[in-house]
């Protein structure tokens, strides 16, 4: 009915000396269909799938079809410091070089936990050249159970002691048996046993 409408209200403007434009108008509503279909068809941001990523150790984000993210990086040991040369425990008999030093430690009853009472004793030490491992796999023992790394001096026990006093301060060669801190008197983590100038 519309459409009839339209054909008379056409006619009657041509009577009057009118143009039609029942043409264009007819036709923009199927012009206004085909733009409001070319917008829904049309792909939006929402629509576009965002490409995945990987984030990599560094924090640097990289796509995750990159090369460097299908390959993950193998992981590097971190490099530790070096401890130095290993020796091993007693009743091998080692010689070590260094700098020959004197210190005063509390000895019995408490050693230290009553100052006031407790003796007063003289131990010697040898302060190493450089950091050394005691300890070697074969050498270990129920009693020297696990190697010491990184020892940088070493308390020396012997008979010998008067002939240290003379070398206090100087450096030396020394020889002896490497062993664990186990005895009262021991100081220090790691002890030569029998130590005597070479």
């Amino acid at each position: 009915m519309i459409a009839r409408l339209s054909m008379a209200a056409c006619a009657l403007a041509a009577l009057l000396g009118g143009a039609c434009n029942q043409t264009r108008e007819a036709s923009a509503p199927r012009t206004d269909m085909v733009q409001r279909e070319r917008s829904v068809n049309a792909p939006t941001a929402m629509d576009a799938s965002p490409q995945p990523t990987v984030r990599e150790s560094d924090g640097t984000v990289v796509p995750a079809l990159d090369e460097r993210a299908a390959t993950p990086a193998v992981p590097q040991p971190e490099q530790s410091e070096a401890a130095g040369k290993q020796y091993p425990y007693e009743p091998a008999v080692v010689e070590l070089e260094g700098v020959l030093a004197v210190e005063s430690k509390f000895g019995a009853p408490n050693f230290g936990e009553t100052p006031k009472i407790d003796r007063r004793v003289r131990i010697y030490v040898v302060r190493l050249k450089e950091p050394i491992t005691v300890g070697t796999t074969e050498s270990l023992s129920e009693d020297n159970d696990a190697p010491v790394a990184s020892v940088t001096q070493v308390q020396l026990a012997s008979e010998h002691e008067t002939d240290f006093a003379k070398k206090v301060g100087k450096p030396i060669t020394v020889r002896g048996a490497l062993s664990k801190q186990m005895l009262p008197y021991d100081f220090y983590p790691v002890v030569l046993r029998d130590a005597k100038l070479k």
